[in-house]
């Protein structure tokens, strides 16, 4: 007759090594967000990913890693996929609903984009302070993006009150006056309708072009910013055309 420790022999070894695959796809994972920084190593990035789902395929970290990947290859429907299965596994982690939020708005589905986001706000905990600024910028750029500017703008406002630390809401609630103001400016008409010709005014004139081409560049996180990471769009965003126009 076998003792109790001869029973729970199998249960013991089960239990280690669930541990051993635990340890590993933590460190797949972490290998993988280290890629995520270098250029040209999405690629690697991937396929460690799917090393870690191999292990793991019922993690929905590993797939938030997978759809970040995807996002920064530019592929929107394999992101979508990954963090669909993502949400599957936790319906209810802000993390994961915020991704799918912003992958379905770089698809053009803002309304979708815009339900999903304000899922993850309700889904925040006091563990995803670090996801707020985040947050309000993508739900900005959404709104944004359906002509929804005052929205936008609000949202931008609501932002910096929650995280007044934000440089990124800061920067870009700024870029937006800045665009709102140079928008008016142009609905200005003169006297013939035409742009006058400044060819002739020398470096004074140029300057004043410089300095508002400058505005774009200026709209980044700081290195303290999740923002920052590779994966993550706002910046990118910015950059593309401004918020607010």
């Amino acid at each position: 007759m076998k003792d109790a420790a001869t029973k729970d022999r199998p249960c013991y070894r089960q239990r280690e090594v669930a541990s051993h695959e635990a340890t590993a796809v933590e460190s797949l994972l972490e290998r993988a967000r280290e890629l995520l920084t270098e250029d040209g190593a999405l690629a690697a990035a991937n396929a460690i990913v799917n090393q870690a789902l191999t292990l793991r395929p019922d993690s929905a970290t590993a797939w938030i890693v997978k759809c970040q990947i995807a996002s920064a290859q530019g592929d929107d429907f394999s992101a979508l996929a990954a963090i669909e299965m993502a949400v599957s596994r936790t319906p209810h982690r802000a993390e994961a609903l915020y991704w799918r939020g912003a992958v379905l708005g770089d698809l053009g589905r803002n309304r979708e984009a815009v339900r999903a986001l304000d899922r993850a706000f309700a889904a925040v905990t006091t563990d995803d302070g670090w996801l707020l600024d985040d947050l309000y910028y993508e739900k900005a750029c959404v709104l944004d993006a359906m002509d929804l500017h005052d929205q936008a703008r609000r949202t931008l406002e609501e932002g910096l009150e929650r995280c007044p630390s934000s440089s990124l809401l800061a920067l870009a609630l700024d870029e937006g006056r800045a665009s709102r103001s140079r928008s008016l400016l142009a609905e200005i008409p003169g006297d013939s309708g035409e742009q006058p010709d400044r060819s002739g005014e020398g470096s004074e004139g140029a300057e004043g072009s410089d300095d508002l081409a400058s505005t774009a560049t200026r709209i980044q996180p700081d290195e303290s910013s999740t923002a920052a990471l590779v994966g993550r769009r706002p910046a990118l965003k910015v950059l593309r055309g401004g918020l607010l126009p």
